[in-house]
């Protein structure tokens, strides 16, 4: 779906900071390490992110260039970065720029909401799981089950 609407929004002529993150999302997916850093490249430098958000990207930018391509957890860290540099950029500007209307009158964009929604959720079921207090308590309790 991501894809196609990536598609629509080329014909359209649309190239923007939404773009840019869903170009980087697919291309970090992919494993094309090079394409999502030029995409995270372009996004690091808009004039709309604050500088915060562009540290984000430029620590994303260094994750990814620098990430072992078969970590068990790169879908998961990949996913949380993607959604907050999502989130950040469109809860920032939506105010602004109108997006959530615009999206909410289009099918395409209805369905990006809801993808939004669901990456959303995703995250928090996944951040309880990857906390640090968390992976302590359970690499623990493997350890202790193990070892007796």
């Amino acid at each position: 779906m991501l894809i196609s609407l990536l598609k629509n929004f080329f014909k359209a002529g649309i190239d923007n900071e939404l773009v840019w993150l869903a170009e980087s999302y697919i291309y970090i997916k992919g494993k094309e390490v090079d394409k999502a850093v030029l995409s995270l490249s372009k996004l690091e430098h808009s004039r709309y992110l604050s500088s915060k958000e562009k540290q984000l990207v430029a620590e994303a930018k260094k994750e990814i260039e620098n990430r072992n391509s078969d970590a068990a957890l790169n879908f998961v860290t990949d996913k949380i970065v993607m959604y907050k540099l999502g989130m950040n950029y469109t809860m920032s500007y939506v105010d602004e720029i109108q997006w959530l209307k615009l999206l909410e009158k289009t099918q395409v964009g209805r369905e990006l909401l809801d993808r939004f929604k669901e990456i959303e959720a995703g995250f928090i079921k996944a951040k309880k799981y990857i906390s640090i207090d968390e992976l302590s308590r359970n690499s623990k309790a493997l350890i202790k089950d193990y070892t007796g």
